[in-house]
C-alpha cells in the first residue's frame, strides 16, 4: 500500500495505474491517497497467465478482490470520497456505508457490463458458431453478482461509453448519478480528404470475432477495390482472415496516427473501448461503428451507426462515406 497522506480526504482504489486518476480528482493530488497492491503481484498474475487471455481476465479480477478486501479493512479515519474500479468496490464501499452515510462512494465501470457482455457474446457465437473464442469466457455468477452489487452501493457511476450509461439509465439508475469518464473529441472543421477508388479501411481493435471480423470479410466481397487493414493477435478469427488478399497487417505507426486510412471500421458486437475511433473523430476521418464501440464520440456528428452482425448495414455505410451511396 502507498499513500501520500495519513488522513486522506479522497481514496482511491487501484488495482492498476488508474488512467482516470485525473478524472477522477483533478490535476491536484492534494488530499489524495492511493491504495494499491505492490507491483509483485501484477507481476506474478502475469507469470501464471502466461499470456492467455482468459488466465489474465481470472488474474485481474483475484487482484481487484484482494485490493477491494485489504482497502475495507483498512479504510482510513478521515475519508470523505471513495473511487474504487469495477469488481474492487463491494466491500470498500460496504465498509464506508458502516461507517458514515457521508462518505460518497464512487464506482468507475472502466470493466464492460458482464451480464450485457455475455448476452451480445452469446447472439455473435449464435450467428459464428465456428467461431472459438466467442465461448471461451465467461464471468462466474458470483461475479455478475458482485458488479451489481457494486451499483447498488455507489452514489455515482462512471462509465466509459454512452452506450453503458444508456444501459445504467434503462436499468434504473437516476441519470443525473451517471458520469462519462473522458471528454467528447473535438471536431475538427473538415474531414480529411479520402481515396473513394481505393480505399483503406482499418478495423479498431484486435482482430477477433468480437470485434467483426466476420462481418468485415464478407463487405470485403461487395467492396472489391478496398484494402483492410487489421491488428492480429490472439483469438484471430476466422483463420481465413489474413489469406484473403486485400486484407493486410496494420503496423503500429498506422494505428497512431492514422495516416493512409481512409475509414475506421468497428462493427463490434459488444462493449469495447476503441481509442482509433476518437482519434479518427479528433482527426476527421470518417468511421462507421456499432453503439457498443462508439464510446461518447458522438456517432451523427462524426461517423455512421450500423448494428452488431448487419452486413449490409455496414456495406451501406461505407459505400455512403464513398459516395456511392
Amino acid at each position: 500500500m502507498r499513500g501520500a497522506s495519513d488522513d486522506p480526504l479522497i481514496l482511491v482504489v487501484a488495482p492498476e495505474p488508474p488512467t482516470w486518476l485525473e478524472h477522477a480528482v483533478g490535476s491536484s493530488t492534494e488530499g489524495v491517497r492511493v491504495f494499491r497492491l505492490w507491483p509483485i503481484a501484477r507481476r506474478a498474475g502475469t507469470a501464471w497467465a502466461r499470456g492467455r487471455a482468459d488466465r489474465r481476465i481470472t488474474a485481474r479480477f483475484a487482484h481487484r478482490d484482494l485490493l477491494d478486501r485489504l482497502a475495507a479493512a483498512r479504510l482510513p479515519r478521515d475519508v470523505q470520497a471513495i473511487y474504487a474500479p469495477s469488481m474492487c468496490a463491494r466491500r470498500v464501499f460496504a465498509a464506508a456505508a458502516r461507517r458514515s452515510p457521508d462518505i460518497e462512494c464512487h464506482l468507475v465501470e472502466d470493466i464492460a457490463d458482464l451480464r450485457q457482455l455475455h448476452a451480445d457474446l452469446d447472439r455473435a457465437a449464435a450467428r459464428h458458431p465456428d467461431a472459438v473464442f466467442l465461448r471461451r469466457h465467461r464471468a462466474t455468477p458470483q461475479q455478475l453478482a458482485r458488479q451489481e452489487a457494486e451499483r447498488v452501493l455507489a452514489d455515482v457511476i462512471h462509465v466509459r461509453s454512452h452506450f453503458a450509461q444508456q444501459l445504467r439509465v434503462s436499468s434504473g439508475y437516476p441519470a443525473d448519478r451517471i458520469r462519462t469518464i473522458d471528454e467528447p473529441p473535438s471536431l475538427p472543421a473538415q474531414r480529411r480528404l479520402i481515396d473513394a477508388d481505393q480505399p483503406t479501411l482499418l478495423l479498431a481493435g484486435l482482430a477477433t470475432a468480437r470485434a467483426g471480423t466476420y462481418e468485415v470479410l464478407a463487405a470485403l466481397d461487395a467492396l472489391p477495390t478496398a484494402t483492410l487493414l487489421v491488428r492480429a493477435g490472439e483469438g484471430l478469427e476466422p483463420a481465413e482472415l489474413l489469406t484473403h488478399p486485400r486484407v493486410r497487417i496494420a503496423d503500429a505507426a498506422t494505428e497512431r496516427t492514422l495516416d493512409g486510412v481512409d475509414i475506421v471500421v468497428a462493427p463490434t458486437w459488444c462493449e469495447l473501448h476503441l481509442p482509433q475511433l476518437a482519434m479518427a473523430a479528433t482527426l476527421g476521418v470518417p468511421f462507421v461503428a456499432t453503439e457498443r464501440a462508439a464510446g461518447i464520440v458522438d456517432v451523427a456528428s462524426a461517423g455512421r451507426l450500423v448494428e452488431p452482425g448487419d452486413v449490409d448495414g455496414l456495406i451501406g455505410a461505407v459505400q455512403g462515406i464513398l459516395g456511392r451511396g
